[in-house]
């Protein structure tokens, strides 16, 4: 967004999209587990180090979608338009820690807790129940194969899938979409 008042504070944005699992993948679980784990919400590589520690993200985080028999994941971001080069750096450094650092078993069992808690929650509505009647018909998943698929799930695993389906900066498979209000 451009800051007509002070153009140096301006924001863009960043878009960073790579393949994924389809939905009832085998690797499903884990790879949403890795994609929470890297930017899913406060506690994540992300926003902890590209938006607190570098001060270099307003805002970021990570998205999955594997309907319509077609994976993808991504990574969004909101950042100051002067400092794109080294938000996108950052980015790839956090991408760089999932394939190469084992996660902890906690933060693997705090995504495991929040995806039943979330689970548990949608059964206290009536939406919850006719989404859960629709998954079951439409593709075969109960809240007891949902259960099993998280705990599967192993820091192991997230960094078996990291190495799978997170982009290498130099010559991955990705596509980076950049908006930034000064250039024309």
């Amino acid at each position: 967004m451009l800051n007509i008042d002070n153009p140096s504070e301006s924001s863009a944005q960043i878009f960073l999209s790579y393949l994924g699992p389809t939905t009832g993948h085998e690797d499903e679980y884990a790879v949403r587990t890795m994609n929470q784990i890297l930017g899913g919400d406060t506690n994540s590589f992300l926003f902890q180090n590209v938006g607190l520690k570098e001060g270099l993200a307003y805002n970021v985080g990570t998205s999955t979608d594997g309907d319509y028999n077609a994976g993808e994941l991504g990574v969004n971001a909101s950042v100051p338009a002067n400092r794109i080069n080294e938000s996108v750096g950052a980015i790839f450094r956090q991408i760089e820690r999932m394939k190469h650092e084992r996660v902890s078993d906690g933060s693997v069992e705090r995504i495991k807790k929040s995806a039943k808690y979330n689970l548990a929650k949608a059964f206290e509505s009536n939406e919850g129940h006719i989404s859960a009647i629709e998954m079951k018909l439409d593709e075969g998943l109960t809240p007891e194969s949902f259960i099993e698929g998280y705990n599967a799930v192993t820091p192991e695993r997230v960094m078996e899938v990291a190495n799978k389906y997170l982009p290498n900066r130099s010559d991955g498979k990705y596509l980076l979409y950049i908006r930034n209000p000064l250039q024309e």
